[in-house]
């Protein structure tokens, strides 16, 4: 099933659904490793703005009829297509780590 066909037409549900499941287990990695998680809801709020930050960029490309948003990785969507989802999480992580200071 697809996700947005008018959007991104290559994004599935079950893209969305393996990598809230890859954001789970990494977080119960990180749990055990690195550091305590106490709230689960911040990978997924993590993975949620990435699939909104990726449907984004996707969006903005169709509204100006761009292929690529750039020449650096042709054929790949450019090289914004790498990070569409990093910099909403970035933003994202700064937010909760130093203005709410989880």
């Amino acid at each position: 099933r697809k996700l947005a066909p008018k959007i991104s037409p290559k994004k599935t549900w079950a893209g969305v659904f393996g990598s809230f499941i890859f954001v789970y287990v990494a977080a119960l990695v990180f749990d055990k490793l690195l550091f305590s998680i106490n709230d689960y809801y911040i990978p997924f709020s993590i993975c949620l703005i990435v699939q909104l930050g990726d449907l984004f960029e996707s969006w903005v490309k169709r509204r100006f009829r761009v292929k690529d948003s750039g020449n650096i990785l042709p054929g790949h969507g450019g090289i914004l297509d790498r990070i569409d989802g990093l910099i909403p999480a970035l933003w994202l992580m700064y937010i909760l780590l130093v203005i709410v200071r989880i």
